[in-house]
């Protein structure tokens, strides 16, 4: 007779933490690399056109309170006990490999909008939190530094959410695709199915489901796991436009024959 290892042992915690831990940094490896393809096709191109401008707003708008949400949680050990306290978990969902993703993020999103009003963006956004923090000072009992950290989450969840609905429509209206890098699609689709996974694992870990529950019945949000799942079903339908909808065509070479001569140019050369 075999003796059966308990589910919550030793041994199958160790392993699903190093699983948590590996799928976390494939997360971090994937949505981080998603962004060089579409910077060497728009090298290569020297254009931008085919991308929504309010696409990249929205991201750098997301990435920003992303960065806020993910270091103040990952540094504040008060933070820290509150939030595992209030959502009934064993460690928060926020790793070192977090971090990095999120200052890497926001770099590259500022980059693009320099000379586009990232200076507005940036002043919009720390507004909207420096109000939430007021508030937190007239009414702490309500509004605490955890709920305007939620807040700031949530933010990053709809500006993922909403980014997309542009795009797409940019996409339909164009009826093609072209100008967005495939790949980049496909890292990010990738870095959002790492990311539930390892939310998934978490919640085996701490045997707390309630960010999944909360989702369904809307009663807590985790701005982790919502932009995982807004990351896959967002990428997806972008892929889905690029492979079936408006399939990239070949483009013939431009040659001579092809150049358009004026009427004029044609009735001096038939005398």
């Amino acid at each position: 007779m075999t003796n059966n290892v308990p589910y919550d042992s030793d041994l199958n915690k160790a392993i699903l933490e190093a699983l948590s831990v590996f799928s976390g940094y494939c997360n971090t490896i994937c949505w981080s690399f998603m962004f060089y393809p579409q910077m060497i096709t728009n090298y290569t191109r020297k254009s931008a056109e085919g991308l929504s401008f309010d696409f990249i707003i929205l991201n750098t708008i997301g990435n920003i309170c992303y960065l806020i949400f993910n270091l103040s949680l990952f540094s504040s050990k008060t933070l820290t006990e509150n939030y595992i306290q209030n959502y009934h978990l064993k460690k928060i969902p926020v790793g070192f490999n977090d971090i990095l993703f999120s200052i890497h993020a926001k770099d590259y999103s500022l980059i693009p909008n320099m000379k586009r009003g990232t200076f507005y963006i940036i002043l919009g956004v720390f507004s909207f939190i420096f109000l939430l923090i007021i508030l937190n000072f007239i009414n702490p009992k309500r509004f605490t530094i955890l709920f305007v950290l939620s807040c700031i989450g949530n933010i990053k969840v709809c500006c993922g959410l909403l980014k997309y609905i542009p795009q797409c429509l940019l996409n339909y209206q164009r009826k093609s695709t072209e100008g967005i890098n495939i790949v980049g699609l496909v890292f990010d689709m990738s870095g959002g199915l790492f990311c539930i996974v390892q939310m998934f694992i978490l919640a085996l870990i701490s045997n707390n489901f309630i960010e999944f529950y909360g989702i369904i019945t809307l009663s807590s949000l985790s701005p982790k796991l919502l932009s995982g799942i807004i990351a896959t079903s967002g990428n997806g339908a972008l892929l889905y436009q690029a492979i079936s909808l408006y399939p990239a065509t070949s483009i013939k070479p431009h040659t001579e024959e092809d150049e358009i001569v004026p009427i004029s140019t044609k009735h001096i050369h038939s005398n």
